[in-house]
């Protein structure tokens, strides 16, 4: 009875817009067997309960709310149970890029990048517009790395380390 929308669309787990507490919340249920069959789609779930972990850290620095303010907040993740629940984004797909939604976007890509996390897969179903900012919700291929010494498809590594996320948004 507390679910209001259901979105199958995901390939490693189920959405449910549910509301509960007077709010509403994004429970996101991981889906027995995913839909990417490779390493990186076997473990998406595990990975980014890692990262939201990293993230909520992130947050917690004295800018961090700030510096992080288009990543979607974490209230309980669980593996074992294969759930994650935040707090319900309002807005569609981001599909109408413009200065101000690109700005928001290339700025969090780039905080994240900084702090040592990329994002692989920006999807355009990854990425939600409310018409004033734009908000990411899905890390399940969001991975730490050091620009400074590890390699990123960008250049040979050294020579490009900040231009990846605008990389990955041009290829998705």
């Amino acid at each position: 009875p507390w679910v209001l929308q259901r979105f199958d669309g995901g390939l490693t787990a189920q959405v449910f817009r549910i509301r509960a507490a007077g709010r509403d919340w994004t429970l996101k249920k991981a889906r027995p067997s995913a839909g990417v069959h490779n390493v990186d789609g076997q473990t998406s779930f595990l990975n980014e309960i890692q990262r939201r972990a990293d993230l909520a850290r992130l947050k917690a620095l004295p800018d961090g709310a700030q510096r992080f303010a288009s990543i979607v907040d974490t209230q309980y993740a669980s593996l074992r149970r294969g759930i994650l629940l935040s707090p319900w984004i309002e807005g569609s797909v981001a599909d109408d890029w413009n200065e101000r939604s690109l700005g928001q976007l290339f700025d969090q890509l780039v905080e994240l990048y900084l702090a040592g996390l990329f994002e692989w897969d920006l999807c355009p179903g990854n990425i939600l517009d409310d018409g004033r900012r734009i908000m990411l919700f899905d890390f399940g291929y969001m991975y730490r790395f050091d620009p400074l010494t590890q390699f990123n498809s960008a250049g040979d590594g050294c020579s490009e380390p900040v231009f990846h996320p605008v990389e990955r948004f041009e290829s998705r």
